[in-house]
């Protein structure tokens, strides 16, 4: 399998997990901090579409993604760096389709919230599972010359 393949195969399999992982458990600590279960049921249908539109454009983040972090340490750049660029960008992609589909739906969001959320997950995913796929892209890469 082509490397660039390979790596793309990689990202997908850590970071979809790990997405589903983080939002059912957005959603169940929303549940037991309201103490009500049905405080669950109504985010998912208020907003069916944001989700979804957002994880649609998640799956295309990760590929734009996963190319430029292939890209990235192809030329050299550092592993922090690179994993700070593929943070930003998928949290730009997600972000930007949640606010567009919010917007055509009426539905209101609070702006500073958004940006605190923003910022909080481009910390973590850069230096959580951004990291991560960086390192394990870069071990790939040097697997792939070391085999040539």
């Amino acid at each position: 399998m082509d490397i660039l393949k390979r790596n793309i195969l990689t990202s997908y399999l850590l970071s979809i997990p790990t997405v589903l992982f983080i939002y059912f458990t957005i959603l169940a600590i929303l549940a037991v901090l309201s103490g009500q279960a049905w405080v669950l049921i109504i985010i998912v249908v208020e907003y069916v579409w944001e989700f979804s539109g957002s994880f649609i454009f998640f799956l295309i983040a990760i590929w734009i993604g996963s190319k430029q972090v292939h890209r990235n340490l192809i030329d050299g750049k550092g592993l922090l760096k690179t994993s700070f660029n593929f943070s930003l960008l998928i949290n730009s992609i997600i972000l930007g389709t949640f606010i567009l589909i919010a917007k055509f739906s009426n539905n209101g969001i609070d702006g500073l919230l958004l940006f605190v959320i923003f910022l909080i997950s481009l910390i973590s995913i850069t230096l959580t599972i951004g990291l991560l796929i960086s390192y394990l892209f870069r071990q790939n890469i040097n697997k792939d010359e070391i085999n040539d």
